[in-house]
């Protein structure tokens, strides 16, 4: 439904990783899905608790290229399933 309401031909929608069905539905409405996840999400060594955050420097340049127009939205899976089922965080640690 979100898709059919908020994707139009050439549209990109940043993401933290696709869900393949969720990416299957953007793309038939014409939309491109780019994966603008943090490079620790790949580091199986790191332990980086939030690995499914999006890169912020990443998304400012997906929309520098596309223009803000051609993103509808930003689609964040909780929890990325293709890397590993890692969560997201949207705000600052508590510093003990």
């Amino acid at each position: 439904m979100i898709a059919k309401c908020f994707v139009k031909e050439g549209d990109f929608i940043p993401m933290n990783q696709h869900f393949t069905t969720t990416s299957a539905h953007f793309e038939i409405c014409g939309g491109k899905v780019e994966e603008i996840c943090i490079d620790e999400a790949f580091n199986t060594e790191s332990d980086y608790p939030f690995k499914g955050n999006i890169d912020i420097d990443k998304f400012e340049a997906l929309i520098e290229k596309v223009g803000k127009d051609n993103v509808p939205f930003v689609r964040m899976e909780a929890p990325a399933n293709l890397l590993g089922g890692q969560p997201f965080f949207n705000g600052k640690l508590k510093s003990s």
